[in-house]
């Protein structure tokens, strides 16, 4: 599994103006290997499965991470997730009954060969 190092930097700093006033920081993250990163959240109106297309093209299949997540109204969200079938295009979500809720996705892509 490869592993990257993500930094944070004012991309205001890196500019050439040195103004009397310092403007407001603005930050980005770099990483030191090529990444994809997308989060999703998905809404479960008393369904035990869904599938959710990736909106990023991915080179291999990514890691997925799903967690169950209670929207408030009601206290169905006590539920199992698991990932019933995972491609590069898509995963399919099956929870261990109905509920209603969301479920917050994070779908993860890291280099394997180092740069």
């Amino acid at each position: 599994m490869a592993s990257t190092k993500w930094t944070r930097r004012n991309v205001n700093r890196y500019k050439k103006i040195y103004p009397f006033v310092q403007r407001t920081p603005k930050y980005k993250y770099l990483s030191d290997q090529d990444a994809i990163v997308e989060v999703a959240d998905i809404g479960f109106n008393s369904e035990s499965e869904k599938q959710y297309i990736f909106q990023e093209k991915y080179p291999s299949i990514p890691v997925v991470t799903a967690v169950s997540n209670d929207t408030g109204l009601s206290t169905d969200a006590d539920v199992s997730i698991m990932l019933k079938d995972l491609s590069k295009v898509a995963v399919t979500i099956q929870a261990s009954q109905e509920f209603i809720g969301s479920i917050q996705l994070h779908i993860i892509w890291i280099d394997p060969n180092p740069r």
